[in-house]
């Protein structure tokens, strides 16, 4: 099976420590166990939870467990590293997700009334966004609409951690805003939005969706 992997710098792998080579082959001594035994990797719709420095394709083989968060074998070897998983991409995901923490503000916002909080926010630009999203969560929160207030202050939340470089934030921020409107319809929000995010990834990488 193709599928992916986030590794550290210098190939080094976070939880066991260790350092993968190239297109050698690696074997788990017992049967695959998700977090205990095998090797680890992820398909396309698993790739939002584990962003690290590096991402590569890896070949797995042998026994499978599949996960709702990761494919783990009885073995796998390293392939191509993905080049296009640069400081480009990494900006354009938090940008993403500061998209999709407005998108839920904005739609709670016109579910309770406040049409022109969620105008106020949909017409800011990228450099004073967060500013009107505090000032949309005061009036919000005025207003006694609670959860409008929170979902404008995770747009505040996800742009400061976009300003500092903190890769995964706003997609994380994007989740919680997600499990917070709670779409209709959806059984898991905060699930399916990670699950969104790491196709949506996939599709900005140009990976395969085909595992």
């Amino acid at each position: 099976m193709r599928a992916y992997k986030f590794l550290a710098g210098g190939r080094r792998a976070i939880f066991s420590g260790m350092t993968w080579t190239e297109g050698v082959w690696v074997e788990a001594v017992g049967p695959p166990e998700t977090c205990r035994a095998g090797v680890h990797g992820c398909l396309p719709q698993h790739l939002a939870y584990w962003v690290l420095d590096e991402l590569w394709e890896i070949e797995l083989d042998g026994e499978l467990v599949e996960t709702q968060l990761k494919v783990v074998a009885r073995r796998g070897r390293l392939g191509s590293r993905v080049t296009g998983w640069n400081d480009h991409a990494r900006s354009d995901f938090m940008s993403e997700g500061i998209r999709r923490t407005l998108r839920y503000a904005v739609l709670e916002l016109r579910e309770v009334g406040l049409d022109a909080e969620a105008d106020s926010l949909e017409s800011a630009d990228d450099e004073g966004l967060g500013e009107r999203a505090a000032a949309v969560g005061d009036r919000a929160a005025r207003a006694g609409e609670r959860d409008a207030a929170d979902l404008a202050g995770y747009i505040v939340d996800a742009v400061e951690y976009t300003r500092i470089g903190h890769t995964v934030g706003p997609a994380f921020i994007a989740a919680h805003a997600a499990d917070l409107h709670s779409p209709i319809g959806v059984d898991d929000p905060f699930a399916a939005e990670r699950e969104s995010q790491g196709l949506w990834l996939a599709r900005r990488l140009g990976l395969t969706t085909d595992a």
